[in-house]
C-alpha cells in the first residue's frame, strides 16, 4: 500500500501547484503528520516534548526520545503507555523513528480490538480500514518505510516472576532499500 500526501506549494504563475510528498508519516501528533523523513529534526512543527537521549546515540547521529501524555490512553479496562525515539544523522535529519506502547490491559479479543481502534484513531487516523487487520502491517513511501506490529507481549507468559500480560505495539519508520 501507498500513501501520497498532497501539500500545497507556493504559486506557480497565477496557479497554485501541488506537490506530491509521501515522505509524510502517516504517525499524527495533535492532528497532523508528525515528521517529514529526511527533514530536519529542528523543522518539526507541532512537536512533543523531545529530550536528547545520550545513551542510545548511534554512530554521528542524534538520538531523541518523548514520553509525552500524548502518546498514552485510557482504555476502558486499562492504560497504553507510549515512549518515541527520533534518530538522526550529523545534520539532524530525521532518519528513523520507532515507538513503543504498552498495553496493561486483560488479553481478550475484545480489549485487543480497542486496543487497534485507539491506535488507529489517536496516532494513525488516515490509514485504511484493514490497518492492522493482520496484527503486522506495512506502507511504503519513496524514501522509508512504515512497519506496524501488534502482540502479546513476549513476557506475558511469566506471570511467575511479576509480569502481567499485556499487549504491545510497535512503529519502526526506517529508510527503505531504494531510499536516498
Amino acid at each position: 500500500m501507498f500513501v501520497d500526501v498532497i501539500l500545497y506549494t507556493g504559486q506557480t504563475g497565477n496557479a497554485d501547484r501541488p506537490k506530491v510528498y509521501s515522505d509524510t508519516s502517516s504517525l499524527f501528533y495533535k492532528g497532523a503528520p508528525l515528521f517529514v523523513f529526511n527533514e530536519r529534526f529542528d523543522k518539526l512543527t507541532s512537536r512533543p516534548n523531545f529530550y536528547q537521549d545520550t545513551t542510545n546515540r548511534q554512530g554521528d547521529g542524534h538520538s531523541y526520545i518523548t514520553l509525552d501524555k500524548f502518546f498514552s490512553a485510557r482504555q476502558s479496562t486499562g492504560t497504553m503507555i507510549g515512549t518515541l525515539y527520533i534518530e538522526t544523522d550529523n545534520l539532524r535529519q530525521i532518519q528513523r523513528v520507532r515507538g513503543y506502547w504498552a498495553i496493561s490491559v486483560q488479553m481478550t479479543d475484545k480489549t485487543k480490538q480497542e486496543a487497534i481502534d485507539t491506535i488507529k484513531k489517536r496516532f494513525f487516523p488516515n490509514t485504511t480500514q484493514e490497518f492492522l487487520l493482520a496484527e503486522i502491517d506495512t506502507i511504503r513511501h519513496n524514501n522509508f518505510i512504515e512497519q506496524f506490529k501488534f502482540f502479546p507481549s513476549p513476557d506475558s507468559g511469566d506471570i511467575d516472576h511479576g509480569y502481567v500480560p499485556h499487549w504491545s505495539f510497535y512503529y519502526d519508520a526506517k529508510r527503505s532499500k531504494n531510499g536516498l
